[in-house]
């Protein structure tokens, strides 16, 4: 036993086919990938969890030296003698860790060209978490809204990972972890995966955590011969939505899109072009209790007819330019003077609606069971010209009214 202990100070350690001698110590992810495992394995990825019999002795040791929290790098390993990819544990350090990989015990991943990966863990409630992401071929870490780990409510302390690939690359997962006497985060489990694919769908991993998906265009490249595009989406009731939508160029689209809530948790997105060629479209989200919207869905569109002027959406601001606020009528943005024009408007907190304008004035009538939706019928003025604007009323105390379109 003493002989074991002090071997293993000296950094030799003991498994139960064989005594390999490491030397480790921080180094770069070039040295990690190079050194770490064997190229030709195939037998690089496990489905089932790690026994608790072997688990508990050191595939490896490393000694950790003060590192950045924005470093994804775990930890790096070389002199390693070589072994089978599969003996390489994902995990740091087994025991006092936290953290414990259920479906990916091995370090190395091979996607062989996909771009969606899917794993399991469980973490110690007095853990506090993160996750980081980086591209080894560019060197940058990866927009947040790529990866996200997602509580399983039916199972304690199991958390689900989804992370999809915005470019075909090798990357390094890491999930860092903090208990609450230590001072920061440092590495809990780390991962080399390789041969990613581009991802080619509009989701984003965030759209796992905020339980929102894609009824109608799954695919984030679009072909849009129509002079205008309804695309349908599912998302949760307590989800704010909002868009950013652009041309080719990345200019800002002066016209943007309109949302309409359907039954259930069905949300329309309305898209006009205000003229042919390509455009770019990112739907952000946001939770109740954060303060940031996530990017949930990506699109390009490409040839695009141009939407008639008259037909182009109105100007909006927010409230209503953001979900769960809605336009169900008019969508146009032209009004016929003289018409009878039937308006119906999802305003979020609003109390009360009145359109104005010249010649122009009418209030709308506010749904007794739906005290966020209001409608009614206002005659546009024969001889009016210039802006009609809807006007909306916050606070039941205050009589100022501000334009929302």
């Amino acid at each position: 036993m003493n002989s074991i202990q002090s071997s293993r100070r000296q950094g030799i350690v003991l498994t139960e086919e064989k005594l390999s001698v490491l030397n480790c110590t921080n180094s770069t992810h070039a040295s990690l990938e190079d050194s770490a495992y064997d190229s030709d394995s195939t037998n690089s990825v496990s489905s089932s969890p790690l026994p608790l019999s072997k688990v508990g002795k050191k595939a490896f040791d490393f000694r950790k030296s003060p590192r950045k929290r924005t470093d994804p790098g775990a930890f790096s390993l070389y002199d390693l003698i070589k072994k089978p990819t599969h003996e390489l544990k994902a995990r740091v350090e087994a025991g006092d860790k936290g953290i414990l990989p259920l479906t990916h015990t091995a370090m190395k991943i091979e996607l062989h060209g996909q771009s969606y990966l899917y794993m399991e863990v469980t973490i110690d409630s007095t853990l506090e978490f993160d996750l980081e992401l980086k591209d080894i071929q560019s060197d940058v870490l990866v927009d947040r809204c790529n990866y996200v780990m997602v509580p399983d409510n039916k199972r304690v302390n199991h958390h689900n990972i989804h992370i999809t690939f915005p470019t075909a690359s090798d990357y390094v997962f890491t999930v860092l972890g903090k208990r609450p006497y230590e001072a920061s985060f440092s590495p809990r489990l780390t991962y080399m995966i390789k041969g990613t694919g581009a991802n080619t769908a509009a989701r984003t991993a965030a759209c796992y955590k905020m339980r929102a998906s894609a009824v109608t265009h799954g695919a984030s490249a679009i072909s849009a011969p129509e002079k205008a595009l309804k695309m349908q989406f599912r998302i949760p009731s307590k989800v704010t939505l909002l868009v950013d939508y652009r041309y080719g160029n990345q200019e800002k689209v002066p016209h943007e899109p309109i949302f309409q809530r359907g039954e259930g948790n069905n949300v329309d997105v309305l898209l006009t072009f205000p003229k042919k060629g390509g455009y770019k479209l990112k739907i952000l989200g946001q939770t109740q209790g954060e303060y940031v919207f996530r990017k949930l869905f990506e699109y390009t569109i490409s040839d695009a007819v141009a939407t008639p002027v008259e037909n182009l959406p109105p100007k909006m601001w927010s409230p209503l330019s953001h979900f769960p606020s809605s336009i169900y009528s008019p969508v146009n943005g032209t009004l016929m003077p003289g018409s009878l024009t039937r308006f119906k408007l999802r305003v979020k907190d609003a109390v009360a609606i009145k359109v104005i304008g010249n010649n122009t004035v009418g209030h709308l009538r506010r749904n007794e069971e739906d005290n966020e939706l209001f409608e009614g019928s206002v005659i546009i003025g024969e001889f009016s010209s210039g802006a009609v604007n809807v006007m909306a009323k916050f606070y039941d105390k205050s009589e100022e009214y501000v334009p929302i379109a």
